[in-house]
């Protein structure tokens, strides 16, 4: 039978599993399939079926630019793969949010602009007006955050001025940034965080100041803090993630190889569940026993199924369903970010 001889219900849940990438560069096959990536009820189912991979950049001395790559895992396999998205020197990519990026300098010094990797879309961001506390329309944060919030069904780009413990806030599709002052209890916020559904998370103060067992989070929804409890006083080692769609707590046992990964259920009640362990000496060999004092979780593959390790210099994926652990050979930086590779659009907001 001929994929044309399908139903379109058929034909559309079959095309939401097919890599954004590969159904973006089919999209003139048929006026049909053009017709299912345009439609934002597409658009959404594919999202809810992408698996996530890592993106970063790497600089061309060849091209004299930087690529954009995308690691991902396949049949076993890390690959690496070039988005072609070209980037002058100076650009960096911020932040990533259900398959935009947050890109810092461009098109010029100073600019925001949001991108799509795989349409090859963008948008610059408008610049915030002059006022007391900005002297200018360029902005200077220390730290970025870029969310979408079930609950509006807006996406949002957060910049953090640490020196001055304000946070602006725009909303795509607005013109206008608002200012939001972050009381002091949560200015950690503006030093490290974590987005997971319309919330920002970070951990509470720095680890010199002792163990910490409180979270700090944002609602950007009605620009409201909250402080909840840890599962458990964390080390200097530990983290908050995005898992699966959910805010995780990475937290290594004591001396040993094992880190528990804690998933918050109820934000408003703090209830946390142990879901996972991870052993890092699992069928690899690790420079010497002393790595693990160095090892760092620092983002997720696979929504979830994988937890990528910074150990010395080198990179481990470790799987929470099975007991292994595999070595990343193609990633050689610390500076990536869990991204999705999807059809969705800047140019609607």
């Amino acid at each position: 039978m001929m994929v044309q001889q399908l139903p379109d219900d058929m034909i559309f849940e079959i095309l939401t599993y097919v890599p954004a990438d590969t159904l973006y560069e089919q999209r003139l096959v048929s006026k049909m399939w053009h017709k299912f990536i345009s439609d934002p009820i597409f658009i959404s189912a594919h999202l809810s079926h992408a698996e996530s991979g890592l993106i970063f950049q790497d600089f061309s001395t060849e091209k004299l630019r930087y690529k954009v790559n995308f690691l991902y895992l396949e049949e076993g396999r890390f690959r690496t793969k070039d988005l072609k998205l070209p980037l002058l020197s100076g650009a960096k990519i911020r932040a990533s949010c259900n398959g935009l990026i947050l890109l810092e300098n461009i098109p010029e010094s100073g600019d925001l602009s949001v991108a799509n990797p795989v349409t090859k879309q963008w948008i610059k961001l408008p610049p915030p007006a002059p006022n007391k506390l900005l002297s200018s329309r360029r902005i200077y944060a220390s730290q970025y955050g870029f969310t979408w919030h079930p609950g509006t069904n807006e996406y949002k780009v957060l910049c953090f001025s640490e020196r001055k413990a304000v946070c602006l806030i725009l909303t795509l599709g607005s013109d206008k940034w608002e200012l939001v002052n972050v009381p002091e209890q949560f200015i950690q916020l503006a030093r490290d965080n974590t987005s997971v559904n319309g919330f920002l998370h970070s951990i509470d103060g720095d680890f010199d100041d002792g163990d910490k067992e409180d979270m700090l989070s944002m609602d950007t929804a009605d620009k409201s803090f909250h402080k909840k409890k840890l599962p458990k006083c964390r080390g200097e080692q530990d983290k908050l993630l995005e898992l699966g769609g959910s805010l995780s707590f990475i937290s290594r046992i004591d001396s040993t190889a094992e880190f528990e990964i804690w998933v918050l259920k109820d934000f408003d009640k703090g209830d946390w569940i142990k879901l996972y362990s991870v052993k890092l000496d699992v069928g690899v060999k690790l420079a010497n026993s002393r790595s693990l004092d160095s090892a760092k979780p620092i983002c997720c593959l696979m929504n979830g199924k994988l937890v990528v390790f910074a150990v010395d210099r080198s990179f481990y994926a470790a799987s929470t369903q099975q007991p292994w652990v595999k070595r990343i050979w193609n990633l050689k930086t610390e500076h990536c970010l869990t991204h999705l590779n999807t059809l969705v659009s800047c140019k609607t907001f």
